[in-house]
């Protein structure tokens, strides 16, 4: 299995290699459920593009990730805020994920893969209609021509 990856009690698989894009793609494709009991994210690239793939998602319901994730597209999970030590060493605001929610949404993962799966498929068809990189370079371009109209001429 590699440097960074092992099995863990329950039949669940801990990746945490360095992967290139075909092979994130075919783990996303050959896994059943992401799980991301994130404590912070700016975006969440990692559940969109999982999201892409229609696999069923538990995360935390905090942060970026929210912009494309909520309780019809993923399994949102409760979190208490806490302040914590970021990578730099600085205190930050960030979620605390339930430990026994996160549990209880996984459960209902296992026990209703169909109705995860439908949720997945959800989560996709949202991904591939609203962000896509032509989506997001019209957006910015919106923001770009917003600040140009407050630039003065010469």
């Amino acid at each position: 299995n590699g440097s960074g990856s092992r099995w863990l009690p329950g039949n669940l698989f801990l990746d945490t290699r360095h992967v290139s894009d075909m092979d994130l793609a075919r783990i996303y494709h050959r896994a059943h459920c992401l799980l991301f009991p994130s404590r912070a994210e700016g975006f969440g690239l990692t559940a969109l593009e999982a999201a892409a793939t229609g696999l069923p998602i538990v995360a935390t319901s905090y942060s970026g990730h929210l912009d494309f994730l909520d309780s019809e597209t993923a399994y949102l999970c409760k979190y208490t805020l806490g302040q914590l030590e970021n990578t730099r060493g600085l205190k930050q605001t960030m979620a605390l994920p339930d430990p026994k929610d996160f549990r209880d949404k996984v459960v209902s993962v296992i026990e209703n893969y169909r109705r995860a799966a439908l949720k997945g498929k959800r989560a996709s068809q949202r991904a591939h209609a609203e962000f896509t990189w032509e989506m997001a370079g019209k957006q910015l371009a919106g923001v770009l021509r917003e600040i140009a109209k407050d630039v003065p001429s010469d």
